[in-house]
């Protein structure tokens, strides 16, 4: 076979995690400190919001003898009760009392309705038109973050219900709260790509490297650790929405936030299942012919040198 020809593939470090708790592989013993019940389903409490096994979180602090300072939680709409059960139960394997955070539902909203959208503004940004599930992508997670500003956490994970915690999760995020949980940071857990990463310290806790990346947008906002000062700067600011929330995640000379990723990635790249909150039709908008988007290469032109000051002005944390 001529050398162009072959291509290999590596594993995900944690596979093997993910893959026994899916079945393929024989479990572990389980970590000190977790669940052994199955996890309940959904129930909404007088706020509205849903939680599991959050009066399990305390006696879990005191058996670990470790400080609850970080709130998991998870972005699910109230429809999809097999997802949730399905993530739920990845969680309690991995010891996180995860809260869950109602969706806001991209099949029921139409553009007309968009209210935070600058609808020209994301026409010359992206070249194309914003699609439903963008719309409820975004307010989804401006809504998760709320959530974690309302709690007395220090920092928080906040996932996607496509997510694959497992028991690495929590030790490391302990290791970037116990760090950095004074700064404005978001460190993005789980990234589609990864080009030219520029690694900042020696892993945290045996974990992945936490780094940035000098190319972008890199993809992917389904899993990330957060401060409570980044919360409240980007629930501030990222409103109006003007491109997608990954996007948006990524423009730290924007948001006033700074961004990190890690390598490799902390939990596997999320696979691409039917999506609960996108509206039927298309998964991506036609974009608009070239002469429609020379705004967007201008726009597109000016962000890659403002993401290459960024970086070149933050070689560390």
């Amino acid at each position: 076979m001529p050398r162009a020809a072959v291509r290999r593939v590596r594993p995900h470090p944690f596979a093997d995690d993910c893959a026994a708790r899916r079945g393929g592989l024989p479990r572990a013993s389980k970590p000190v400190g977790s669940f052994v019940s199955a996890p309940a389903a959904p129930t909404a409490g007088p706020s509205g919001r849903c939680s599991i096994d959050a009066e399990e979180a305390p006696a879990r602090a005191f058996r670990t003898g470790i400080a609850i300072m970080i709130g998991y939680y998870v972005i699910n709409l109230a429809r999809s009760v097999e997802r949730y059960r399905s993530f739920a139960a990845l969680a309690a394997d991995a010891g996180l009392a995860v809260e869950r955070v109602d969706a806001v539902d991209g099949k029921v909203a139409t553009q007309d309705g968009w209210d935070g959208l600058d609808l020209d503004r994301f026409r010359r940004f992206n070249g194309r038109e914003p699609l439903p599930g963008e719309y409820g992508c975004y307010f989804s997670h401006i809504k998760a973050m709320r959530t974690f500003l309302d709690s007395g956490y220090s920092s928080a994970v906040i996932m996607e219900d496509d997510a694959e915690p497992h028991a690495r999760v929590g030790s490391f995020a302990s290791a970037l709260d116990d760090r950095f949980s004074a700064q404005r940071l978001l460190v993005r857990l789980t990234s589609h790509r990864l080009q030219l990463f520029e690694a900042f310290d020696r892993p945290l806790d045996g974990g992945p490297r936490v780094g940035q990346c000098w190319l972008g947008p890199t993809g992917s906002g389904s899993a990330y650790w957060l401060t409570r000062s980044a919360a409240a700067t980007l629930v501030e600011r990222m409103v109006p929405v003007y491109c997608p929330f990954d996007v948006m995640q990524e423009r730290s000379w924007a948001t006033g936030v700074r961004f990190c990723q890690v390598k490799p990635n902390l939990m596997p790249v999320p696979r691409p299942p039917d999506s609960t909150i996108a509206a039927p039709g298309p998964t991506y908008a036609v974009k608009y012919p070239p002469y429609r988007r020379l705004p967007t290469y201008w726009t597109r032109t000016a962000q890659f040198f403002q993401r290459l000051a960024a970086c070149a002005r933050t070689r560390g944390i």
